[in-house]
């Protein structure tokens, strides 16, 4: 018996630019769907071509999207469609509004696109969810002056949308709210004292992270080219590049570790986002003299084993990011039995503890990030107790658990 038509709708999903959000909306569609659900993804055209695919047997339909720009460039078109635009699709309100009985419409956006979902949600009389992705209130202004950017120098002619369609109430208005950070959770709950806010953090694949093979991602680098010895030692670290992930500090902070602590590779996995950015990163490698000590890789797909081996294979895990609405690498890390620096920013503080689970930094730093990795480094004692307490910590974020109490928030719905 089915449980009903759950309909996703992420502002893009495509295998070449995955990300967190699309790793949450995939992985908790499966688990809805051994449960009874149909869960479908609705999205836009953004760097895909293909107007339907299936993923890991859920359903993916795509459709026309504009950013309702004058002069927008195609430079900044593509940096809109990489790290964030205010989208609009007729295409998908019409397939929305005509699509078969759905239990409840899922908002993984907000903007145009959240507040053609929520017409469709108030003329179907269904529920809509709105889970918040990437920071709606505690995102630091430079990050989001860094968003905003793309759209300068081009007239917005959605202005007339916006007065039709406004998407100030999409928040107030929704019959459930998903946050993956705490910090987040309490302030919204501060702003709508009477709406449903919930705190639901990401999760993670623990057996599967925990299965690389650090004899894989060797003969991943020597298959590229790199000289490579059985006993080399890694630095890692996983996020797309681009400047709120500051790779930059870490690799300045590499570069400044003892000659003994130097004797590894550090090894930088994602997807280029700003292309300025990366080619910046490849310079300050070679000013520092260390090029041959950092390691790219900017063509690793969120499903492909080398991802799994790398983890397998580092030593420390560092996420030096500005800013993160979560920080679902670190259960990554987690899950690979692999300890952790970071900054307390963003929602991991939601789920790390310093020194008990892993270890803070200031990211902005670099000092501080090469302090702390020689900490972790001379420290093997400090290492084996966070790594333990992460260990343990990791099993509470496994989807199966993460989808039950989605489940739950969906069940409880048709209860208002």
């Amino acid at each position: 018996m089915s449980l009903g038509q759950i309909i996703n709708v992420p502002r893009r999903f495509v295998l070449e630019e995955w990300g967190g959000t699309e790793t949450v909306i995939l992985e908790t569609s499966k688990e809805l769907k051994k449960r009874g659900y149909e869960p479908e993804i609705l999205t836009t055209m953004a760097l895909s071509k293909r107007t339907s695919e299936t993923i890991d047997s859920i359903s993916i339909r795509r459709f026309p999207y504009s950013y309702t720009r004058l002069g927008l460039t195609a430079k900044n078109h593509k940096l809109l469609d990489k790290r964030g635009g205010n989208m609009f699709s007729l295409n998908m309100f019409l397939s929305a509004l005509f699509s078969k009985d759905p239990k409840v419409i899922h908002l993984h956006t907000l903007g145009r696109i959240g507040a053609l979902m929520r017409l469709v949600a108030k003329l179907r009389k269904v529920p809509y969810v709105v889970s918040i992705h990437g920071g709606l209130l505690d995102l630091p202004k430079k990050q989001l002056d860094d968003l905003v950017a793309p759209t300068k120098h081009s007239l917005n002619w959605g202005k007339l949308l916006d007065w039709v369609l406004p998407s100030k109430r999409l928040i107030e208005e929704a019959d459930a709210v998903i946050c993956v950070g705490q910090a987040e959770q309490k302030k919204l709950q501060a702003r709508y004292p009477e709406g449903s806010i919930h705190f639901l953090p990401n999760g993670v694949d623990v057996d599967y992270f925990g299965s690389g093979k650090r004899q894989g991602f060797q003969e991943e680098l020597k298959r590229r080219g790199y000289e490579v010895a059985d006993t080399e030692r890694y630095v890692l670290s996983v996020g797309s590049f681009y400047p709120q992930k500051n790779q930059a500090t870490l690799i300045e902070a590499f570069a400044q570790l003892s000659p003994a602590d130097r004797q590894r590779k550090l090894v930088l996995i994602g997807l280029v986002y700003d292309q300025d950015y990366f080619a910046s990163l490849e310079a300050l490698t070679r000013q520092l003299g260390i090029e041959k000590d950092v390691v790219f890789l900017t063509d690793i797909s969120f499903d492909n084993p080398v991802l799994v081996d790398a983890y397998q294979a580092a030593e420390i895990f560092v996420l030096p990011s500005l800013y993160e609405t979560f920080g679902v690498v670190v259960l990554e890390a987690w899950a690979a039995g692999k300890p952790v620096i970071c900054g307390a920013v963003g929602g991991i503080p939601s789920f790390v503890r310093d020194r008990e689970n892993a270890v803070f930094c200031e990211v902005e730093n670099a000092d501080s990030i090469r302090e702390h990795l020689q900490i972790l480094l001379d420290d093997t004692a400090l290492q084996t107790r966070i790594t333990k307490q992460a260990s343990n910590d990791v099993l509470d974020y496994g989807w199966q658990r993460i989808t039950s109490k989605l489940s739950d928030i969906y069940q409880s719905l048709g209860k208002k």
